[in-house]
């Protein structure tokens, strides 16, 4: 009696607050063994759950226990974010992350997500794909279908949160793209010719020669310069 005394007097009202991937919905009208109040949950992928309130603040209970829904992978951060591991043996410490609300639709195709690096000679860098090597995980959270593109906003391919992502075409996309992998000079847009490097950019299908240049950095400005007026993204091409 004097145990639960203690506990209504410690109880805090925690109705509407986030923990992990568990909103609390009201006071639950069961106790639990040694009467402690027991709080309705309702996890992102839709379970309901009763949860005692100290398990809920000391982050003990973080989701609604479906391991299908939740893998062990899988680890649900303060600020609600989902931290998956994607480490590959060659690639070891690798994580993605994405939102709790995704987490269902993607642990549901039943494959392993790895971190891909792209050779040095391929063009594309580094994201997530499933071990069927089709599925990329940005792709598939942002619905992205037939030839449209995915970018990653901040240009961070393991961040793959929705507000990171956008659907676009590939000349749209090109105007995010980081300097790619084949590049020799150092600078996008800038290639050695005899006598100097010669500046280009593309922008919707039709490319733009901006000059000749005796070094590959005046050419370099002279790219920057021609992105700018072409609403490129300021971290386009680094």
């Amino acid at each position: 009696r004097l145990l639960t005394m203690k506990l209504e007097k410690a109880l805090k009202d925690l109705t509407g607050q986030l923990f992990g991937c568990l909103k609390v919905v009201d006071l639950g009208s069961v106790r639990g063994k040694q009467g402690q109040r027991m709080w309705n949950c309702v996890c992102t992928c839709g379970e309901n759950r009763l949860v005692m309130q100290q398990s809920l603040t000391t982050g003990n209970t973080r989701t609604c226990g479906n391991r299908l829904r939740h893998p062990p992978n899988a680890t649900v951060l303060g600020d609600g974010c989902v931290l998956m591991d994607v480490s590959t043996p060659s690639h070891p410490g690798m994580f993605t992350q994405i939102d709790p609300e995704d987490l269902p639709k993607v642990v549901g195709i039943r494959q392993r997500w790895l971190y891909h690096d792209s050779a040095p000679g391929e063009t594309w860098g580094k994201y997530v794909v499933a071990s069927d090597r089709k599925t990329r995980l940005h792709r598939l959270i942002a619905g992205a279908s037939g030839s449209l593109q995915t970018d990653h906003l901040n240009g961070n391919t393991l961040d793959n949160r929705k507000a990171n992502l956008k659907t676009v075409t590939a000349a749209q996309n090109a105007k995010n793209q980081k300097r790619r992998r084949t590049n020799t000079s150092g600078h996008t847009g800038v290639y050695a010719t005899k006598g100097g490097f010669i500046a280009e950019i593309q922008a919707g299908g039709v490319k733009h020669h901006l000059g000749l240049f005796e070094t590959a950095y005046e050419a370099s400005i002279a790219y920057r310069a021609a992105a700018k007026v072409l609403n490129f993204s300021n971290r386009h091409g680094l």
